[in-house]
């Protein structure tokens, strides 16, 4: 997995366009309307330590249903571009070990490791333990442990995508 950039991200539409999966149209207007280069995006993979279900439709639906990432689809969703996203690629969860060491300060997860080793010990956590964060880094393809396609039963029992009232994967 890498790291993301404005140009990473123009290279991606390049090769879609030259795959004839998008049109020169469709590829400009993703080149030149796009959040790649905002700061909580750039420079970032980002994870969440959770089954992907607990962010619910709202949270992760778009993210599974157009291409590109959310910095591309954020600025199409509901469009005539975003229709264009729709139909590439196959919806996937990508499972990862991500080496603490690789996430930023900010975002280390003392708090949830902490709540889990009270809850193991047979405490009553009041506060969901879970944990998002990001890597500056990219993550080594030894560190995949699987990548989970839909409609496979794994994907809609990790993503909950069977009880979304707006499913359109």
């Amino acid at each position: 997995m890498t790291v993301q950039t404005k140009n990473t991200l123009i290279n991606r539409i390049e090769g879609m366009k030259n795959n004839s999966l998008i049109s020169e149209q469709v590829a400009g207007e993703l080149k030149r309307n796009n959040q790649a280069a905002a700061d909580c995006r750039s420079d970032m993979i980002w994870f969440c330590f959770f089954k992907p279900y607990l962010e619910s439709e709202s949270g992760i639906g778009g993210f599974f249903e157009y291409w590109g990432g959310e910095s591309l689809y954020g600025c199409h969703e509901h469009t005539e571009i975003g229709e264009n996203l729709k139909q590439v690629g196959i919806p996937c969860i990508v499972k990862a070990s991500v080496p603490m060491s690789q996430l930023s300060d900010s975002y280390l997860p003392e708090n949830e490791i902490f709540r889990v080793f009270l809850k193991e010990r047979g405490h009553n956590i009041s506060k969901p333990i879970e944990h998002e964060g990001f890597s500056k880094k990219n993550i080594s393809p030894e560190n995949i442990i699987d990548i989970i396609q839909y409609p496979s039963d794994l994907f809609v029992e990790l993503s909950g995508c069977n009880k979304w009232n707006n499913l359109s994967l």
